[in-house]
Order: C-alpha cells, then structure tokens, then sequence
C-alpha cells in the first residue's frame, strides 16, 4: 500500500487543460460540422455562416482548455488541503514488470 500525500497543482492543471482541450476540440468539431450545414443551408450570408462556426471551434476549444486548467489547479489544491487533514488516498500498485532473477555464478573454481 502507498499513500497519496499531495498532487503538484501546476502538473495537474496542465493535464486537465490537455485532456479538456482535446475533448473541446471534438465538441469544437461538431459544432463546425453542425454549422457549415446550416450555412449551406441558409440562403442568407453563408460566408458569414463559415466565419461564426470556424470562430465558435476555436473558441470553444480554448475555453475548454483554460477551464480545464483552472477547474484541475483548484481540485488539485483542495485535494491537497483534504489529504492534508485525512491522510491522503491509500493506493494499491502492482509491479508489471517481471523481477529479473539473479544470474548464475559463471567464476568456475573446480579443476
């Protein structure tokens, strides 16, 4: 058993931002595809349609990155605090990798 005692705020929000702005980017994606369709479909200003749904993918991909940021820096210091008081979170790791076994005696002492 080991014990958690504090997670590093700045590592965990740079890993929120990442894992946040991927998926803001597939939702960022979805919202370009949805709105190419209405402006083809829409008989008024299609260009002005791309513009909106090319800003509106970047824009929501970066919110989602900054919030991910600032939403993973918090949880990390309050987990920080709890674990302070609580003692941390107790995990249970296992080693996947092999233990390597000694390698034979090859000094040869016998005649």
């Amino acid at each position: 058993m080991v014990r958690m005692h504090s997670i590093g705020v700045f590592s965990c929000a740079k890993l929120c931002a990442v894992v946040q702005g991927a998926i803001g980017a597939v939702v960022g994606v979805i919202f370009l595809l949805l709105g190419l369709l209405g402006s083809a479909i829409s008989s008024l200003g299609s260009k002005m349609g791309f513009v909106a749904s090319v800003a509106a993918a970047v824009a929501i991909t970066l919110c989602y990155g900054i919030l991910g940021f600032i939403v993973g820096g918090i949880g990390a210091f309050f987990y920080n605090w709890a674990a302070e008081m609580m003692g941390g979170l107790e995990l249970e790791l296992e080693s996947l990798v092999p233990t390597q076994a000694q390698p034979p005696n090859t000094y040869f002492t016998g005649a």
